[in-house]
């Protein structure tokens, strides 16, 4: 396995953005929020 830290997290967020959109029922609400939240 090879973990990869310096990644290019605007655009990761960008490109799965409209996952939560797409599928409501697959993220419990305060868990979106903490992901919204954190920083990156």
């Amino acid at each position: 396995m090879q973990v990869n830290l310096d990644v290019d997290v605007a655009s990761f967020r960008e490109a799965c953005s409209g996952v939560i959109t797409k599928f409501p029922d697959l993220f419990p609400p305060d868990l979106v929020k903490l992901a919204q939240s954190a920083e990156g």
